[in-house]
């Protein structure tokens, strides 16, 4: 069986990414090879969000310093455009294993421009 690659980490938690959002009620799309600003854009009545997933082991994750300042604009530009949220979506840790998904919301493009970002379920 072949090795875990850093490639292979960041396709497995860019599906896990799209499966939190889609229970959480959204449409998700999710760019293949990350040939966008975003990675995956996820739509739901009232709200568009356009995430960058990054797959860390600097964890927690305390600033935006794990998404390159290029990526941060371009995500942030893309979301100003239609006034959706540009996320930044990192794992969460219990003990050395991701258990889940965490974000934050791209404030700026410094690596301090951020919020927390709590995800909620819609409403049936």
């Amino acid at each position: 069986m072949a090795g875990r690659t850093r490639a292979g980490d960041g396709y497995r938690f860019e599906c896990k990414t799209r499966d939190v959002l889609r229970w959480a009620g959204y449409e998700v799309i999710r760019a293949a090879a990350s040939k966008g600003a975003a990675d995956i854009i996820a739509v739901r009545t009232g709200q568009i969000l356009f995430v960058q997933c990054k797959y860390t082991e600097k964890l927690p994750v305390s600033s935006l310093s794990v998404c390159p300042p290029e990526e941060r604009k371009a995500v942030l530009r893309l979301a100003n455009m239609v006034q959706g949220s540009a996320l930044l979506a990192h794992p969460v840790k219990e003990g050395s294993k991701a258990v889940d998904v965490g974000f934050m919301r791209i404030t700026g493009p410094e690596s301090y421009n951020f919020t927390p970002w709590v995800l909620s379920r819609a409403s049936a």
